[in-house]
């Protein structure tokens, strides 16, 4: 388990890759990203989008939506390694899953 302070931070994710193809698009991303749990607001527009996520609200299912949206639409998915929880590194690891390469391009 990580300590109390550590999980209560707020996690700030920049996305600066983002490739959407129309304003529903992009409308359609937000909205996804929005509704996932542990996600506390997402804001900006384009070439600049900022998402604050509390930690200690994400699990290994809310973890799903923002792995498929970011390969989905292109976005760097290693930033999504400071979400990776002890309760979870597990399948999170896993090589054989389909986000592993692209998030854990070292290993």
């Amino acid at each position: 388990m990580q300590p109390l302070l550590q999980r209560l931070a707020m996690l700030k994710i920049e996305i600066d890759s983002l490739r959407v193809y129309s304003r529903l698009d992009e409308d359609a991303f937000s909205s996804s990203l929005s509704e996932t749990s542990g996600v506390v607001s997402v804001e900006g527009f384009l070439r600049k989008i900022n998402v604050s996520v509390d930690p200690s609200a994400v699990d290994e299912d809310s973890m799903r939506e923002p792995i498929s949206l970011f390969q989905r639409y292109g976005i760097d998915m290693r930033q999504l390694r400071e979400l990776e929880m002890t309760e979870f590194r597990t399948w999170m690891r896993n090589r054989s899953a389909y986000w592993f390469k692209s998030m854990y391009p070292d290993q």
